[in-house]
């Protein structure tokens, strides 16, 4: 199983069993590449969720599944070719919604609503190619 910190390999099981054997000359020219294709989990240091999603030729796609490191969800939303398109959601740390809106080529788009740390709505704005609509 490999253990990646955003996009750094920080843990490679079968490395790490032989990593006292390896003899030097070897190691130097030892590299990890991430998978491009595929699930890919990321973990804090400390064991829990970073983030969860699936890779397509290295990039974002479909939902991608973010979280605090108290282990409250942060964040989900779709992406397409690795830009966000579609709705993505975002939580406080104590599992309030702090906001929900839509992205179009990694832009802002369309109604987002924002809400305050206690579950009360703030503000809703509308965007329009990542722009603030008048």
């Amino acid at each position: 199983m490999d253990v990646l910190l955003h996009d750094t390999l920080i843990s490679k099981t079968d490395f790490m069993a032989n990593v006292n054997t390896l003899p030097a000359s070897r190691a130097k020219y030892l590299t990890f590449a991430p998978p491009t294709d595929g699930i890919r989990t990321v973990y804090y240091l400390t064991g829990t969720h970073y983030a969860q999603g699936e890779l397509k030729k290295g990039k974002e796609t479909g939902v991608w599944t973010y979280w605090h490191r108290n282990g409250q969800k942060a964040r989900e939303g779709r992406f397409v070719n690795g830009q966000r398109d579609g709705t993505h959601t975002y939580w406080y740390e104590n599992g309030k919604m702090r906001g929900v809106g839509g992205f179009k080529n990694d832009a802002y788009e369309g109604s987002w609503t924002m809400y305050a740390e206690d579950g009360t709505q703030q503000s809703v704005q509308t965007y329009q190619a990542g722009k603030l609509a008048k």
